[in-house]
């Protein structure tokens, strides 16, 4: 991915993040869809389950 793209996307996370937080909501930013799986599951705790409501973001990263 083009090194101007990867840092525009950090960019706009981070602004996005920002907002989230002044909302009392967390988010993360990640860039690969790897990533993205890692992060998912490290939020689900021991023994729990998420039901999928047609989200394309889990579509997409398995």
């Amino acid at each position: 991915m083009n090194e101007n793209r990867i840092k525009r996307n950090r960019m706009l996370g981070e602004t996005i993040i920002k907002g989230l937080e002044s909302r009392n909501m967390e988010g993360y930013y990640v860039e690969s869809k790897e990533e993205a799986l890692k992060k998912a599951l490290e939020l689900i705790p021991e023994g729990r389950s998420v039901s999928w409501g047609g989200s394309m973001s889990i579509a997409e990263i398995g």
